[in-house]
């Protein structure tokens, strides 16, 4: 990302103490950022955003008449491409909830880290101007058309190589996602065009996790209790220490698959739908114990379940933040294991029966 991206972001401060406004505003133009507007008053709040929609909305939630969940609930309807940082002093974790499944970005407490805030700010700004050039590109150039101009698909890499780095993950995860589920597709007669669509659709499954921290995403040894569960039934990672996030940590995590929706949804043409349907789906179970809607069996959208399968094995394949991968024949035994309850056998048996290209594509 360019600084001369950064320039063209618009930021918004809505804080009803013009202290925490004229802090921030300070802090910000100090980093680069000048093209900031604020206001201390949430009605002239709405007014503004009706008017001119920012780039990055930075919300206080306790303001008088109209609260910050009230503005997010507006922009939830209004804007798909505005990325929101929640900044409170609220404590009270369903206020936390709420935000967050209004579609908040990230949820900071006060008083506010600014080193920290910076980096999210950036991560936020590099979202809603990659989507907007991407929205103007595809809507420009790709059309009713499976196929994605090369242009479309250098984005499409950067925002999947994006959220990958934030992940601590910098060794090709997506790539290598992509190209498992589109050996996995072959093995279901998929033709050309739609192994295609699927294989760059993949590579886009956790978009969402640019909204997430880094001291949540980068916490060695960090699990989410259902990956717990499964590494520790089969001794995923050997005699390394594990634990399960908090869950409000674990929370926000989940939240990246509504989030990624969210992001993919600025166009309607067959990319776009397939990569939103992946991003929501792709930690279902196929016993519906996943997440975020509790989809069960074939309530699961086929592009979803294959990819889960491919994110699963490399997953337990990479390093990552506090965890060594693991041995092919433990994940083998793991995918094997989960076959019927996490995955869908039908798509774990067509995973085996493309094994040895698996293999070859590893590295």
């Amino acid at each position: 990302m360019t600084k001369d991206l950064y320039k063209d972001g618009k930021i918004m401060i809505v804080d009803d103490e013009r202290t925490n406004v004229l802090i921030a505003e300070r802090y910000l133009h100090l980093q680069g950022f000048e093209n900031t507007l604020s206001t201390t008053d949430p009605s002239q709040a709405l007014e503004m955003l009706r008017t001119d929609l920012p780039d990055v909305l930075l919300l206080d939630i306790m303001m008088p008449e109209i609260s910050g969940l009230d503005i997010l609930r507006w922009i939830r309807n209004e804007s798909k491409r505005t990325q929101v940082i929640v900044l409170t002093a609220s404590m009270e974790s369903d206020t936390q909830r709420e935000a967050l499944a209004l579609g908040a970005a990230d949820y900071r407490y006060k008083p506010v880290d600014f080193t920290e805030l910076l980096l999210r700010v950036r991560h936020s700004l590099m979202v809603s101007c990659y989507l907007r050039r991407l929205a103007q590109q595809v809507e420009a150039d790709a059309g009713p058309a499976v196929a994605v101009p090369l242009t479309t698909s250098e984005i499409i890499l950067r925002l999947s190589q994006s959220a990958e780095f934030l992940d601590g993950n910098a060794g090709g995860h997506v790539r290598r996602v992509g190209r498992y589920a589109r050996l996995t597709g072959e093995q279901f007669g998929w033709d050309a065009a739609e192994l295609e669509l699927l294989e760059q659709a993949v590579q886009l499954h956790d978009i969402g996790k640019i909204g997430i921290s880094d001291s949540i995403l980068l916490k060695p040894g960090r699990v989410l209790g259902e990956e717990f569960s499964m590494i520790r039934a089969h001794g995923g990672f050997g005699n390394q220490t594990l634990g399960r996030l908090p869950e409000t940590e674990s929370q926000v995590v989940r939240n990246h698959t509504r989030l990624g929706e969210k992001l993919l949804s600025q166009s309607e043409t067959p990319l776009f739908q397939t990569a939103r349907q992946i991003a929501l789906t792709h930690h279902e179970r196929w016993d519906g114990g996943g997440y975020p809607q509790g989809l069960a069996g074939a309530q699961i959208p086929l592009a979803g379940r294959i990819a889960a399968v491919a994110d699963g094995f490399d997953m337990l394949r990479s390093e990552g933040p506090g965890k060594s991968p693991c041995s092919l024949d433990r994940c083998r035994d793991i995918l094997d294991r989960e076959r019927g309850q996490q995955f869908d056998p039908q798509c774990v048996d067509a995973f085996f029966d493309c094994w040895d290209d698996v293999l070859s594509d590893e590295t």
